[in-house]
């Protein structure tokens, strides 16, 4: 069995290619103002659901592959509506050497951001203008973050030491159908963080330091030939303490007083355009607020 189509007025699906057309392996269904379609030839391993009454098509599937040695494992999420279309894919990483990340794919041309999509940005601050309030193109993120120094505690006689030491890795690339050009773009932000902490039983007391380094290069491509590059750098550390109530190593753990004494943030930014040319400045702001 096979029906097709017309994409009528999808933007980013070539005007040749916009009469599509599905060959269906599985079965079909109805129920209600829903007719369900699984295991079409062209998207194997998904199903979808036609809603009569909101003249829309939904398509879901789960992602299980081996791509060049990365595996990925996830699922993918498809809707054709009369606001346009997009899909969308989520999951996690298994890259040898590294260990697990997350991913977060999303492809098309859709008048808004619906929840289900934002909710899927999660962390991630630097939200092209094309995603922000609609779907304009393609957008594709990872994240991977490597233990260096394990979580270490080493309990003295007096004292108590715990330290760690991690560094993560964020990548975004993106392409947005632009009225005045596409434009392409790519960002690169490495994270390093690192805390010592040191606890006396003796009088109920903990003191530590917490450090994060931070640098990021992004830039981005317009079609109608202007172009720019940004990068940053930044190093943040904080001191806190707490006083619990209590004296040799008889604590009450749940009668404390948190002090942090504060966080100091000083970097660099740098900008180049074919405008403007470069531009350097000190910030005090760390680069994950700066959306390299």
């Amino acid at each position: 069995y096979w029906f097709e189509g017309e994409m009528i007025g999808a933007k980013g699906i070539s005007e040749n290619h916009q009469r599509l057309k599905f060959f269906v392996d599985g079965a079909i269904t109805a129920s209600d103002q829903t007719i369900k379609v699984s295991e079409m030839e062209d998207f194997p391993g998904m199903s979808w659901a036609y809603d009569l009454a909101n003249s829309r098509m939904t398509g879901t599937a789960n992602l299980d592959k081996n791509l060049g040695g990365i595996g990925v494992k996830g699922s993918i999420t498809c809707l054709v509506d009369g606001n346009g279309w997009y899909f969308q894919a989520g999951g996690l990483l298994n890259i040898p050497g590294l260990g697990g990340g997350n991913l977060f794919g999303l492809f098309g041309d859709y008048d808004n951001v619906p929840p289900t999509i934002s909710s899927g940005f999660g962390a991630f601050k630097c939200i092209p203008s094309a995603f922000k309030t609609h779907i304009s193109g393609f957008l594709l993120t990872a994240g991977v973050t490597k233990p260096i120094i394990d979580p270490i505690h080493i309990p003295l006689v007096l004292l108590s030491i715990d330290a760690g030491l991690d560094i993560s890795l964020n990548a975004r690339t993106y392409m947005s159908f632009d009225e005045g050009g596409d434009t392409y773009g790519i960002g690169v932000l490495a994270v390093g963080n690192a805390y010592f902490k040191g606890s006396s039983d003796l009088t109920c007391t903990s003191v530590g330091v917490a450090a994060t380094a931070q640098f990021g290069i992004g830039g981005k491509y317009n079609t109608n030939g202007s172009y720019s590059v940004d990068g940053c750098a930044s190093l943040s550390l904080g001191l806190y303490g707490e006083q619990c109530l209590g004296l040799m190593g008889l604590c009450c753990g749940e009668c404390c007083l948190g002090v942090d004494v504060g966080e100091v943030t000083l970097g660099a930014k740098v900008h180049y355009d074919n405008s403007s040319g470069i531009d350097f400045s000190l910030t005090t702001t760390s680069c994950d607020e700066q959306c390299p």
